[in-house]
């Protein structure tokens, strides 16, 4: 029994040494070739209509995760005669293992006969550290280097395998 509990301690000991390692190493291990992650991730989701009825919408959206900075510019368009269009357009930001939300951009089209504003509007924002939970992941890997007596060495970057965007009705 007492082998057993020890050849599981080892084994346990031995998956942490690894994960360490392959975290020190950014994830490439000695063998191969480590390849820089890229600086920023891009989305075109083009012409979008099934978050609100008629309403379409479309986003460009850049993210430096390096900075944790989200440009997102969106265009809603208002086919309603009467009726604005209003859309979130939300990034989220995916690791290996975990997808985290990120930052939301409120657009408004204003209805076709209102003279106020006009049917089809494009809108712009920049926003920083939105992404709290990827902070705090990345910051947990890292606690756990300096406490094995590594460098804090793991970064945001290193961590991002990409974005989504979603739209949703505001």
């Amino acid at each position: 029994m007492k082998s057993i509990i020890t050849r599981k301690a080892l084994a346990t000991a031995g998956a942490v040494s690894a994960l360490i390692t392959s975290l020190a190493f950014g994830f490439a291990g000695p063998a191969q070739a480590a390849t820089a992650p890229p600086s920023s991730y891009t989305v075109d989701t083009g012409w979008v209509s099934d978050f609100n009825g008629g309403c379409q919408a479309k986003a460009h959206v850049v993210y430096y995760p390096g900075n944790d900075q989200a440009h997102i510019e969106t265009t809603v368009t208002s086919p309603y005669l009467f009726a604005a269009c209003r859309v979130n357009t939300q990034v989220f930001v995916g690791t290996k293992t975990a997808t985290y939300p990120g930052a939301v951009h409120y657009t408004m089209a204003c209805a076709v006969l209102d003279p106020s504003c006009a049917s089809t509007q494009l809108q712009s924002g920049d926003y920083y550290g939105q992404t709290p939970q990827l902070t705090s992941f990345v910051d947990s890997l890292n606690d756990a280097l300096e406490a094995a007596g590594l460098p804090r060495t793991y970064t945001r970057t290193l961590a991002t395998t990409g974005i989504t965007v979603v739209f949703s009705k505001a």
